[in-house]
């Protein structure tokens, strides 16, 4: 298991009051709620960046085709 650090925060009580009803009706905990967000938001980056390079390695290996041109300029631009 990872390490773990403990964090505290400040927050209003009201909105934790809503926090603790929406955790308990979904059988987690605040904790556990914030815990996933904060990996989550952690991970968006890595997927980004995987993202941008699978898109650019499809670009390169020609992976996306387009069929021949059956047009002209003109014909596009007619009225």
């Amino acid at each position: 298991m990872a390490q773990r650090k403990n964090l505290t925060l400040a927050i209003d009580l009201e909105t934790l009051d809503e926090v603790r009803i929406y955790a308990a009706r979904r059988g987690t905990t605040v904790n556990a709620l914030v815990r996933s967000y904060l990996v989550e938001l952690a991970s968006q980056d890595a997927r980004r960046k995987e993202a941008r390079s699978e898109i650019r390695q499809m670009m390169h290996t020609g992976l996306v085709t387009v069929g021949e041109r059956s047009w002209t300029r003109d014909e596009l631009h007619q009225r």
